[in-house]
């Protein structure tokens, strides 16, 4: 029987130690080390001698019963416990997700549908009439965007492979998180997750090469989904916690990873510039005439705003989708102050070539010149409260 415990108790140390240096959390730890005992209660019975048959069976088998019963209520207090409630709760999120997902999916055949028959695509209207209220700077994503993200990062399950707070995967699969918003960006977040390829992480090249983050996300996340885990993420900055850097998956060296400036005055990040002619050019100095109030190509870039006509471009993952600013230094294009001193030629220009030394990216290599002037229509939209208008230069 001492050899026997020796043993047991050699298994459960290394079974504990194992699976703690795997990253299972602790809890799991102490179940594994529990088989391991019962494996040695079982083989003491194996050798155990045979016991006469009791005076009163029946009794017997009902104490043991109930013996048995009380131990595993008491366990099961110690150990976490799924609320139906929440697992409906959770279901029913994840079908409304599923639906907009659907929904835009059909809005958009409906649009070319449309189109294809020569109708006129009305955009969607951001706010019900009149002019929205200018704010006097952007303003960091709010506490309900952000609650929102974390529900989403649990409906989706990203704790299996990532941990937050000390809690969640297993050590191999993806790093910590803890400190994701000051090592990335918003743009770079929303990439890697609607596009795993995008970067790797530090000391992660070889699950990075196995493909173990889904690649389903872009198919599966409805935007404003994607947006409040994006804002939620950006919220982790516990720099005592290290999350590795992003690398280059072609050459394995460093990303350069741009931060917001400081707001300045009516926003860090204003608006892009401008280009003429129906076949505009990156150089030229107007909107197409027409493009500022046509419906059509503010349709289009709505799209375009929104990351629906390509999931690499996505100005709501920064200037939010109603033109309220998530990320702290992006331009507020609901104020009009921040639209009127901007000429055209300006507008376009910032969307073109970025602005140095701030997170706005420069979008010519993908975009097309006429996308970067729909793109401006529609945003030129936002401090109207939805109603197309002809944008003067200052």
């Amino acid at each position: 029987m001492l050899r026997k415990l020796f043993i047991t108790l050699v298994l459960a140390s290394a079974v504990f130690l194992v699976t703690n240096f795997i990253g299972f959390p602790l809890i799991f730890s102490w179940v594994f080390v529990g088989y391991v005992f019962f494996g040695f209660l079982f083989f003491l019975l194996l050798d155990a001698r045979p016991m006469g048959m009791p005076q009163h069976p029946l009794l017997s088998i009902v104490l043991f019963f109930l013996l048995a019963s009380s131990a595993l209520f008491l366990v099961g207090n110690f150990v976490p416990q799924y609320d139906p409630r929440e697992e409906i709760a959770k279901v029913k999120r994840l079908q409304k997700n599923f639906a907009k997902k659907e929904l835009l999916a059909r809005q958009k055949e409906l649009q070319a549908e449309m189109k294809a028959v020569g109708l006129q695509v009305a955009a969607a209207q951001p706010a019900a009439g009149g002019k929205a209220t200018p704010a006097a700077a952007p303003q960091p994503p709010s506490e309900e965007l952000i609650a929102e993200g974390k529900t989403v990062y649990n409906d989706f399950e990203c704790y299996n492979c990532h941990k937050i707070g000390g809690k969640g995967g297993v050590k191999r699969r993806g790093p910590e998180l803890d400190n994701v918003g000051n090592v990335l960006n918003a743009e770079l977040i929303r990439k890697k997750i609607l596009d795993p390829t995008t970067f790797m992480a530090e000391g992660f090249e070889r699950e990075y090469k196995k493909g173990v983050m889904p690649d389903t996300y872009a198919d599966q996340m409805a935007p404003d989904a994607v947006d409040a885990l994006v804002a939620y993420l950006m919220s982790l900055k516990d720099s005592s916690v290290h999350t590795p850097r992003p690398l280059d998956p072609d050459t394995g060296e460093p990303l350069k990873v741009e931060k917001a400036a400081a707001p300045t005055g009516g926003g860090a990040t204003p608006p892009p510039a401008a280009t003429p002619a129906a076949t505009p050019t990156i150089g030229t100095e107007h909107m197409p005439p027409g493009w500022w109030t046509d419906p059509e190509i503010i349709a289009k870039g709505k799209e375009i705003y929104e990351g629906v006509a390509n999931p690499e471009v996505n100005c709501a993952a920064c200037h939010g989708r109603d033109g309220k600013p998530v990320l702290t230094g992006a331009a507020d294009f609901r104020d009009p102050n921040v639209i009127n001193k901007l000429s055209d030629t300006e507008w376009f220009n910032k969307v073109a070539n970025g602005v140095p030394n701030t997170v706005m990216t420069a979008w010519k290599d993908k975009l097309t010149t006429e996308q970067i002037w729909e793109v401006i229509a529609y945003e030129n939209t936002f401090h109207t409260g939805g109603k197309p208008t002809e944008h003067k230069n200052p």
